[in-house]
């Protein structure tokens, strides 16, 4: 992201929270990674949707977190995915799902017990646990790994010392 665009899109989000105070040049070190669109779309979508941001919270945080995560499927829509496989190619087919971690909770529940379950219910349950599960964590990996390893920086101005808001 370039350091302009930080600048400009923070000064919005202070002066919708005038009351949070933090050091930018913090802000910029953990942030400068994240594609410009999904850092505007981030501060957009914290200001249309918190009244208040309290002055323990972690901005940081807050922003790369609705920067950053995917659009996982809930639980549900998961299992809907699962028995529409179930009924298009049955248990000796090899299932393709949308998402890696369907697969993988299809997987620890097992395919054909999905497939031949005499009460499905029982199948459901394990898979809703095992998938929310494993979301919760993909979640996690991607807000914790994607910036903070230095994997894929998108930096196009490095200059640290910011002005702004402080």
């Amino acid at each position: 992201m370039k350091i302009k665009t930080f600048e400009k899109w923070m000064v919005i989000f202070f002066k919708s929270f005038p009351n949070k105070k933090i050091e930018l040049d913090i802000c910029w070190e953990m942030l400068k990674d994240i594609p410009e669109d999904q850092f505007r779309t981030s501060i957009k979508k914290i200001i249309a949707a918190k009244d208040e941001i309290y002055q323990s919270t972690n901005i940081v945080a807050l922003i790369r977190k609705n920067a950053i995560i995917k659009n996982v499927l809930l639980a549900g829509e998961a299992w809907a995915e699962v028995l529409r496989t179930v009924s298009s190619i049955g248990s000796y087919g090899n299932p393709i799902f949308k998402e890696e971690i369907i697969f993988k909770a299809v997987e620890c529940v097992g395919w054909r017990n999905i497939c031949l379950s005499e009460n499905i219910g029982v199948e459901r349950a394990h898979f809703m646990k095992v998938y929310e599960s494993l979301a919760s964590k993909a979640k996690e990996d991607i807000v914790y790994s994607e910036g903070l390893t230095g994997k894929n920086e998108r930096i196009t101005d490095d200059r640290t010392n910011l002005i702004g808001v402080k």
